[in-house]
Formats: structure tokens, sequence, C-alpha cells
């Protein structure tokens, strides 16, 4: 018993890669449910700052807008969407690359 209290402890307290958030994403009723993303404004990194450096972050979000051969500009933080393991939200708006 105690062993597995220490393990599911430990698992608890294990590193949480930053990932991109998107809304809903589970969400059966919406009508792009299942279906890639054709264009991207803006993409949400969810990360926590003890386990994420702000070059991942950044470098995260840039591989997603690069898809759409669009540049990241930063926007906001936001403490209200990801979960408590990942508890900050790094907002960036895909822009056109000058």
């Amino acid at each position: 018993m105690v062993v597995l209290t220490v393990a599911l402890a430990l698992a608890g307290c294990a590193a949480s890669a930053p990932y991109v958030y998107r809304s809903g994403e589970f969400d059966r009723t919406r009508p792009d449910y299942g279906q890639s993303i054709t264009d991207r404004r803006q993409v949400t990194i969810c990360y926590s700052s003890l386990d994420s450096t702000p070059q991942q972050v950044a470098a995260l979000a840039h591989a997603q807008c690069a898809k759409f051969s669009k540049a990241i500009r930063y926007i906001k933080h936001d403490y209200t969407l990801c979960p408590l393991a990942t508890p900050v939200a790094a907002v960036f708006a895909c822009v056109k690359k000058r």
C-alpha cells in the first residue's frame, strides 16, 4: 500500500512538456471535430514554468505557425485555460512573415 502511494505521488510530480492547447478539442459536437487545421491565426501553449523554458514555449509556438508560413507575435499569458499540471497559457498570434 505504501509503495502504491509513493508511486502515485511521484507520478504527479513528473515533468510536463509544453503542448498546444485547442479549446473544445474533444467536443464531438463541433463541426471541425477530428479535422486538421487549415489555417492558424493564433496558438496557445500550455506549460509549467517549473518544467519549461520560455525558449521551449516559443519554439513550439513557432513550429505551429511555421506550418502555415507564419511567424509568431506574443499576445499574453493566461492562467484560466490550462490544467493544474501545466497552469500557464502563453498566447501567440500567427502573423505573416515580413
